[in-house]
């Protein structure tokens, strides 16, 4: 009986919290406005040492040195030719490691083999999270949600560095939904670091996405009645893609967004502004917009049509060879 209550404690959704003071998070959001590049760039940071432990790149996270950045470490094979090519993957909310690392070794195998980063972060609060849905990285806590997205940022951005260390003449970013905003601010404010983005689910408004979708409705339920949508819209700006709408022209000249027509993750309207953004703001930017949404993403022929399309962007856009 009590193990069972432990269980029910654990996975139920945390209370409702700003964070911090309302004025001093006004504060934070007013500066970071002021100069985004400020919170969302690791140049002008110390930065951490990083090492490689068995297949696993880590270093203490930038933000929180309590939280480990950890990356799953695929390297090429030595039979391939071509340029060496870095990729980091960045997976979606609630995401099994398991399933991105697996899947990760068998594209690189088969189809795209190169030297291979999968972000596996390492929160000192996670372990409260284990088995259930991921509220330390999106939850009610509305200050702890952005400071997130912040670290990761920064931490792709520095592996990112590493990889270039390593020897890595292109570097790119393949990240899909929550993953893919992370990805999406580390490409746009350290813009000569990645020379290709694979993005898959884009959209305009993140508070939006988290308030309308229906991955995300318990966590809503949690908010709504606390805070003014206007607020919160307000706070969560800043990790918003489509705030950055004068800054889409940073992102590589070798991009790639896949779009669900039928999305109720992130709302059909949210993803449409978005991709209206890119065309307005990014025309250089590939936009595929299939008849699908985040889970039916998943079905065979889906995920073979964006999976063969990737592939062919890949070859295209870098110097991979097979062979």
């Amino acid at each position: 009986m009590a193990e069972r209550i432990r269980t029910m404690r654990q996975f139920a959704i945390p209370q409702f919290t700003l964070g911090m003071p309302a004025q001093q998070l006004r504060e934070t959001v007013d500066r970071w406005n002021a100069d985004p590049s400020a919170y969302l760039s690791y140049e002008k940071r110390s930065l951490p040492k990083a090492q490689i432990n068995g297949p696993w790149l880590e270093f203490p996270s930038f933000i929180d040195s309590r939280d480990t950045a950890r990356f799953y470490c695929a390297f090429e094979p030595k039979w391939r030719s071509g340029s060496t090519i870095g990729s980091i993957v960045i997976p979606h909310w609630n995401a099994t490691s398991k399933k991105y690392i697996s899947g990760t070794a068998w594209i690189r195998r088969f189809f795209i083999p190169t030297n291979t980063l999968v972000y596996v972060p390492e929160y000192h609060d996670g372990r409260l999270y284990a088995g259930g849905p991921q509220y330390h990285v999106l939850g009610p806590n509305i200050y702890n949600t952005i400071r997130r997205v912040q670290q990761d940022v920064l931490n792709i951005q520095f592996a990112a560095a590493w990889l270039r260390d390593a020897g890595c003449t292109e570097i790119g970013l393949w990240a899909y939904s929550i993953g893919s905003l992370r990805a999406c601010l580390a490409a746009l404010f350290a813009p000569n670091f990645f020379d290709f983005f694979i993005w898959h689910f884009a959209c305009d408004n993140f508070a939006e996405a988290v308030m309308d979708g229906i991955a995300t409705a318990d966590i809503a339920s949690a908010i709504k009645d606390n805070i003014s949508r206007d607020d919160l819209e307000y706070y969560w700006s800043i990790i918003s893609p489509g705030h950055y709408s004068d800054y889409l022209h940073l992102l590589p000249k070798a991009t790639r967004v896949v779009q669900g027509r039928y999305d109720p993750v992130l709302s059909p309207p949210n993803v449409q502004r978005m991709t209206e953004k890119f065309r307005k703001y990014a025309p250089h930017v590939e936009v595929y917009t299939g008849e699908f949404g985040h889970a039916t993403l998943g079905s065979f022929a889906n995920a073979a049509r964006v999976l063969s399309g990737n592939i062919r962007f890949y070859y295209t856009h870098t110097g991979l060879r097979f062979i």
